[in-house]
């Protein structure tokens, strides 16, 4: 797609710049994030990814009841699905209350019912059920592409498989996710350590979720865009602005609901789902975020950010990694002093 050229020092092209010759986000200096944030902001006011957001909020509504089936299903092949709800509400805090109230309640429908043991029918169910949740996550696809200033270039066949695939690794994260806000409190008490239990539970319980959020956004960040794949140590950054804007937004939501909203009284019975429909669309928010920061930091620098042999810009086979600030896509990029291949 066609970007904005946008003037100043924060998109220059000169190799003298901070952070050209950056090996990883970690060394790009102050004054080069600096230049970095300015462009992440501008580039989500130009491209509209707010706007964006909203459309991969509303898919993923549509897409969440069916993976919740299938959650709740893959769930029930190794544990009681009858118990999944009140181990999910462990994790009730990072939620609004309707929106928490609104998922327990579909929970508990899916989880009322005889436990299966594996077959073709129930494999069936599970695939259908799949199937029904990549709405959510072929639109966050493409609002990924946006991110990166990408054009699709998969087939259809190849883009389905992509969004069945991280949908699938999405829903055995959750359930993973689940397990864990249960399963660390009972490890740690059959260690035996007296009064610790309490503090190791609280101090274990949400690094660990922690760490789970953040490898699905940096796998999302990986495999989602239609480019060669970005090395890992270019995705921590926007993976962590994700995470913690994804909790203060929901922090905050929550609170205002709670506090001030009257979605109820406005909405009569829809009011949840209008809180659910918001919350998921600054959690889009969040990620789209967090992708143009990994973006803007891999333009910022010269050398080659994508995986494999190191290439000469032009030929990295991504566009954030081909062009420096201020370079229209598919421009042939300006040969700059110091312009590496060398990672």
């Amino acid at each position: 797609m066609q970007r904005a050229n946008p003037t100043g020092a924060e998109t220059s092209t000169s190799a003298t710049e901070p952070g050209r010759n950056a090996e990883s986000p970690l060394v790009i200096p102050f004054r080069g994030w600096w230049q970095v944030t300015q462009r992440v902001l501008r580039r989500y006011m130009q491209e509209n990814l707010g706007l964006v957001a909203a459309g991969v909020g509303f898919y993923s509504l549509l897409g969440l009841f069916p993976a919740i089936a299938a959650l709740v299903t893959t769930y029930d092949l190794a544990f009681d699905a009858s118990q999944i709800q009140s181990q999910f509400d462990a994790l009730g805090g990072l939620l609004p209350a309707q929106v928490h109230e609104l998922i327990s309640a579909r929970l508990e429908r899916a989880s009322d019912r005889p436990q299966q043991a594996l077959s073709f029918g129930l494999a069936g169910a599970v695939l259908l059920s799949l199937w029904g949740a990549t709405r959510g996550t072929r639109a966050l696809i493409i609002a990924l592409n946006i991110a990166y200033d990408e054009q699709e270039a998969r087939n259809l066949f190849l883009l389905n498989l992509l969004a069945f695939g991280l949908t699938l690794f999405l829903v055995v994260v959750l359930a993973v996710a689940i397990v864990a806000t249960v399963a660390v409190p009972i490890v740690i008490n059959l260690l035996s350590l007296g009064r610790m239990p309490e503090v190791l539970t609280a101090w274990l319980r949400w690094p660990l979720l922690a760490a789970m959020g953040l490898f699905a956004l940096a796998i999302l960040y990986r495999y989602g865009p239609s480019r060669r794949a970005p090395r890992w140590r270019w995705l921590p950054a926007g993976s962590v602005v994700a995470g913690v804007l994804w909790l203060s937004a929901s922090g905050l939501f929550s609170f205002y609901v709670t506090n001030f909203g009257s979605y109820n009284a406005t909405y009569g019975s829809l009011g949840a789902v209008i809180v659910l429909l918001l919350w998921l669309y600054l959690s889009a928010s969040a990620v789209l975020l967090g992708a143009c920061i990994n973006a803007e930091a891999e333009r910022q620098t010269l050398l080659d950010s994508t995986v494999g042999e190191a290439r000469p810009r032009g030929e990295r086979g991504a566009e954030v990694a081909d062009h420096l600030p201020g370079e229209q896509s598919g421009q042939q990029p300006v040969q700059q002093p110091g312009d590496a291949t060398a990672r």
